[in-house]
């Protein structure tokens, strides 16, 4: 009996092994750090270091020093990863539902339309706005932690004239009587102030698009773009306004747009963005060829005003397809992996023009999820998982080099605590072999997750599965320096590698540290690659000078309230600290005079406290000098002069400091 018993111990024993080898790799498969103790997966290779991830491409994760394509976590290089991504929201029947998304995917504006309609006197407008989704009760409160409403100042429908009327003219498209049309935006831009939301207005949609302008012309848009910019700022003096909100630069012409923006600067109205549409359906501009046209109409005179994409998307559509419903539906293209190539090129390429503050791409949702990253039924496509994956990369770019022989491209990114690195197959005929090293991983230990988008993995439209970002693998408690990815990446296919070391990376600390009224940028130089970025969910001032010694990078922010006291943490990256030009945070003061007095913190001898233009408009009445790699107290209640009456602008200057020198000022609440 006993022998029985052995052997049937014996027999069930060796069932487990084999049922245990046999289960092939899991979804989310969580491994010991210790090479030696590597957990095996179906036709997992029995090699000290080697993981199989999937049984599709045998891609592997090993501890080594030999991939032909790497990044290097140990050197910076090129301009951060800023977090520019905004959405458009207009015409989303499912937006109170997907709201809370804009946080999630750190989306910076959110564009909805606002016609106003009925009389043009304060009381009736503001019956109106409490009578729409603009009085806020549905999703003000994701809208006042981090993302900013950009108003669609679209359609005619309250301001149209007598004449419209008797003569049948669709008022949508007409140019407006203005007495009506002024008091009304006064009234609407007065109203979001006074509830403290804080708004962008885009003058108008699409105005080159062949029946938006059917009943008035191009010099009618811009007599309707100057009134609407003074009504606006007679209601907000701080709102934030811009246009024309183009629909393809070879309709309008380069010659109207640039007519334009001399017209708004002769008359010396709020520019204080341009926008522009893409769909990659130009037929005469590729991206950067329009890209170049915008920077080139701003011209030398229009230093403050950046450039926003309010529509974006790599797709090319057709008109119809806005208006098909998904059952009806036979191109998916949207919501599948092929279009994950062409818009992680999009992001990379946006991530050179330093002047582009804002890409709102088209769109969160939709009732027939033609153009939504979510479709109606609440799946997140691999767009959406695209968007979200980047928006939480570390911001800090590091070095990165793919071999010249693989169709293969990157992005890369660390940070003290996190790295982050995301491949994509460009070729879109042809699968890619790649081995692909990750050196100088700064952390004792870490865990490493590898996620997968392609046909097979993350895409619930192509898989007929769920709509989750899938984690192949989970590598926990590594400690070498360098590890190595290897595997093959399919055709639209996307890998992301992500190192964590369990600490929260600074770029998910929520530091609040006041009201912002806006942000505004100053462009010395468009094309040098210097920047000037403040990431308001963080209080994160990132400001550098790219690839010219004589650049400068200035970035503004006013704030309605702030702290009492502040706690600044100062990085420097390259820095010469024998010769520093210009780098320093600046504090101007407000009262009922105006801008009166200042205090700038100087990175040992720079000359941050120079003269600026906007706040004092002249040298700083009071100059600290601060340092890196320590932690400064700043007493914004204590160095204010009598009269503050609480409003203050914070700016970030660097200048003159050498190539790719870099200056991160963090900010958080000093209790």
């Amino acid at each position: 009996m006993k022998n029985w018993i052995r052997l049937f111990i014996v027999l069930l024993v060796f069932g487990i092994f084999i049922l245990s080898a046999c289960g092939g790799a899991k979804k989310s498969e969580k491994i010991s750090g210790n090479s030696d103790s590597i957990s095996d997966s179906e036709n997992s290779e029995d090699v000290k270091g080697v993981l199989t991830l999937n049984l599709d491409d045998k891609s592997i994760l090993r501890e080594g020093n030999d991939g032909d394509s790497f990044a290097d976590l140990s050197v910076r290089e090129g301009p951060p990863l800023f977090k520019r991504q905004a959405l458009y929201v207009s015409g989303c029947s499912t937006f109170r539902r997907d709201t809370p998304e804009l946080l999630t995917l750190r989306s910076r504006t959110a564009r909805f339309s606002l016609p106003i309609t009925g009389k043009g006197d304060e009381a009736s407008v503001i019956e109106y706005m409490k009578s729409t989704m603009y009085d806020l009760s549905g999703f003000g409160s994701i809208l006042r932690k981090y993302t900013t409403p950009l108003w669609h100042v679209a359609y005619v429908s309250a301001a149209i004239t007598e004449e419209a009327k008797q003569n049948d003219i669709n008022p949508e498209f007409s140019e407006p009587n203005y007495d009506i049309f002024n008091a009304a935006w006064t009234a609407a831009a007065k109203y979001m102030a006074n509830k403290n939301m804080r708004s962008l207005y885009e003058i108008w949609n699409e105005p080159d698009m062949v029946g938006f302008m059917t009943n008035f012309d191009w010099d009618g848009y811009i007599r309707l773009y100057l009134n609407a910019a003074g009504a606006i700022r007679a209601g907000d003096p701080e709102a934030v306004v811009g246009g024309p909100a183009m629909a393809d630069m070879g309709t309008l012409g380069y010659d109207n747009y640039v007519r334009f923006i001399k017209a708004v600067n002769d008359a010396g109205a709020a520019l204080d963005f341009v926008s522009a549409h893409y769909y990659a359906n130009s037929k005469t501009h590729t991206l950067p060829q329009l890209l170049d046209d915008l920077r080139g109409g701003l011209g030398e005179g229009n230093k403050s005003a950046s450039i926003i994409f309010t529509e974006f998307n790599v797709y090319t559509p057709k008109m119809s397809e806005w208006f098909i419903d998904m059952s009806e539906r036979t191109d998916f293209r949207l919501q599948t992996t092929a279009i994950l190539p062409e818009a992680l090129d999009a992001i990379k390429l946006f991530n050179s023009y330093t002047d582009v503050t804002q890409i709102q791409w088209a769109t969160l949702s939709t009732d027939n999820g033609a153009f939504g990253i979510i479709d109606p039924k609440g799946n997140k496509t691999p767009l959406y998982h695209v968007l979200n994956l980047y928006a939480h990369m570390p911001v800090e770019s590091v070095k990165n080099v793919i071999a010249e022989e693989t169709s293969v491209s990157a992005m890369a990114s660390a940070d003290e605590t996190h790295a982050g690195i995301l491949l994509w197959n460009t070729d879109n005929k042809k699968a890619q072999k790649l081995s692909y090293q990750i050196k100088n991983i700064p952390y004792e230990t870490y865990d490493v997750s590898v996620y997968r988008i392609d046909s097979k993995h993350s895409s619930f439209y192509e898989t007929g599965g769920g709509d989750d970002l899938e984690l192949l693998t989970r590598l926990e408690g590594a400690a070498s320096s360098s590890i190595v990815w290897e595997g093959v990446i399919p055709v639209n296919g996307v890998v992301y590698l992500s190192i964590e070391t369990g600490n929260e990376s600074k770029l998910e600390r929520h530091s609040r540290i006041g009201t912002v009224v806006r942000t505004d940028h100053y462009y010395k130089n468009r094309t040098d690659h210097s920047y000037a970025d403040f990431d308001e969910l963080t209080s994160t001032a990132r400001i550098g000078t790219g690839d010219s010694p004589d650049s400068r990078g200035l970035t503004y922010i006013t704030y309605s309230d702030i702290s009492d006291k502040l706690l600044l943490e100062l990085e420097l990256v390259n820095f010469d600290h024998a010769d520093i030009s210009r780098c320093g945070m600046r504090i101007d003061y407000h009262t009922s005079e105006g801008y009166i007095y200042s205090v700038a913190y100087e990175v040992g001898n720079s000359k941050s406290g120079g003269e600026i233009p906007f706040g004092t408009y002249r040298d700083a009445d009071a100059v600290i000098e601060i340092s890196a790699d320590s932690k400064t107290e700043i007493n914004i209640k204590e160095n204010a002069p009598i009269g503050w009456d609480g409003k203050v602008i914070l700016s970030f200057d660097i200048e003159g400091t050498g190539k790719w020198t870099e200056a991160v000022f963090a900010l958080t609440e000093n209790k």
